[in-house]
């Protein structure tokens, strides 16, 4: 199950939202809903390797390109996944240490 949700996460979902970036009708829902997965660090790995791979791809073509972690590559997605990291880390160390069991045991019988 784990390995659908990180496949779900790292290539069908940078995937999709390049489909939708490059139809003019579905550009702006691109931009939009790409900020809605950014909290998810599977989905930052995975786009953040696009955007370096991409502006190396048009490096070969010779296109002006810039710096990998600049804010206009693969720098919001590092920043994401600096932040989220934490959390998630927070999170795990709740459901390991039976936190979370307990209480919802407590809580709703």
């Amino acid at each position: 199950m784990t390995i659908f949700i990180y496949l779900f996460g790292n290539l069908v979902l940078p995937v999709v939202l390049l489909i939708l970036g490059l139809i003019d009708s579905t550009k702006d829902y691109a931009n939009k809903i790409r900020w809605i997965f950014c909290p998810l660090p599977i989905y930052d790995v995975g786009k953040g390797f696009y955007e370096v791979l991409m502006n190396d791809l048009k490096a070969g073509f010779g296109v002006d390109t810039k710096p990998p972690l600049s804010t206009d590559v693969a720098g919001y997605y590092l920043m994401s996944l600096i932040i989220s990291i934490p959390f998630y880390w927070f999170m795990l160390f709740l459901v390991e240490t039976r936190i979370i069991s307990t209480a919802l045991n407590k809580c709703c019988g």
